[in-house]
C-alpha cells in the first residue's frame, strides 16, 4: 500500500506539502504541484489512514448511527425492515461522501459517549431517541447530530430532527376506511409504544415520548372519521401486545 511519504518522493515534494494537498489547505501550493499530486493519488489508488487522520486532528471520518432501543417487535433492532433501510441508504450516501458508517447500540448513553470519543465521530444520526435523553447526552458531548422520528410536545426545539407527518398519516388511513364503508374501523396502536397508566391525551414523561407518534395519528384518524358529522370515542383507540 503506498504511503504519503512515497507520494511525497514521486511528486519531489516534502510530506506536510502531500498532506496539505490531500486535506484542502492549498493557498501556499502551486497549482502545478497540486496536479502533480493528485495525479500520483489517482493513479496509484491511495486511501488515507483513518487512525493517523484522528491522531492529526484531520476527522476520522466516521459517522455514528445511533439505534436508541436493541429489539423491535421482539428481534435485533437491525432485523426490522425499516431500520435496515433506513441504514443501507444511509451507508451507501456516506460512502459517495468519503464517510464512514459505525452502529452504535444507543441503550446505554454512556456507551454512546464513550465510543463517540474514543473514535472522535465528526457526527451522529439517531434514532429511537427521546428528546430528554438526547439533550442529556448533548450536555457531555459536542458533536454534530441529526435525529430521526423524535417527537416532542414542545411547538420549537432546538435540534434537527427527521420525521413525518403523522397527523396527516393517521388521516389519510381514516378517511380511506370510511370512504370503503367501515365508519366505525379501529385505531390499533402496539402496547410497547403507549404506557397503559397514561390516556393519549396526556403523554408527557420521556419515556412515553414514543407513543406521541400513535397520538398524532389518532387525532389524524379521528378527525377523519369525523369529518361527516360522525363521533369517533376514545374506544376505538387499542391497545394491544
Amino acid at each position: 500500500m503506498i504511503r504519503m511519504q512515497d507520494i511525497a518522493d514521486m511528486a519531489g515534494v516534502s510530506r506536510t506539502t502531500v498532506s496539505n494537498v490531500l486535506h484542502g489547505n492549498t493557498k501556499r501550493v502551486s497549482q502545478e504541484t497540486i496536479d502533480r499530486i493528485k495525479k500520483i493519488v489517482e493513479e496509484n489508488e491511495y486511501q488515507p489512514n483513518i487512525g493517523s487522520m484522528m491522531l492529526t486532528g484531520q476527522g476520522s471520518k466516521i459517522i455514528g448511527f445511533v439505534l436508541g432501543y436493541e429489539y423491535i417487535h421482539g428481534y435485533p433492532a437491525t432485523m426490522d425492515s425499516f431500520i435496515g433501510e433506513l441504514l443501507s441508504a444511509v451507508q451507501s450516501e456516506a460512502e459517495k461522501l468519503g464517510y464512514y458508517i459505525m452502529i452504535i447500540g444507543g441503550s446505554s448513553e454512556k456507551r454512546v459517549l464513550d465510543i463517540a470519543s474514543r473514535w472522535n465521530v465528526e457526527g451522529l444520526i439517531f434514532i429511537g431517541y427521546s428528546e430528554g435523553r438526547y439533550h442529556q447526552l448533548r450536555r457531555k458531548l459536542n458533536k454534530k447530530a441529526v435525529l430521526v422520528d423524535t417527537y416532542t410536545l414542545q411547538k420549537e426545539y432546538d435540534y434537527q430532527n427527521v420525521g413525518i407527518d403523522d397527523y396527516r398519516g393517521g388521516y389519510l388511513a381514516g378517511e380511506y376506511l370510511y370512504e370503503m364503508g367501515y365508519p366505525n374501523a379501529l385505531f390499533i396502536a402496539e402496547e410497547t409504544q403507549v404506557r397503559a397508566n397514561e390516556t393519549i391525551h396526556k403523554i408527557q414523561s420521556d419515556k412515553a415520548f414514543s407513543g406521541l407518534c400513535n397520538e398524532k395519528r389518532w387525532q389524524g384518524f379521528k378527525a377523519a372519521m369525523e369529518k361527516k358529522g360522525g363521533f369517533c370515542s376514545i374506544r376505538r383507540f387499542v391497545v394491544v401486545a
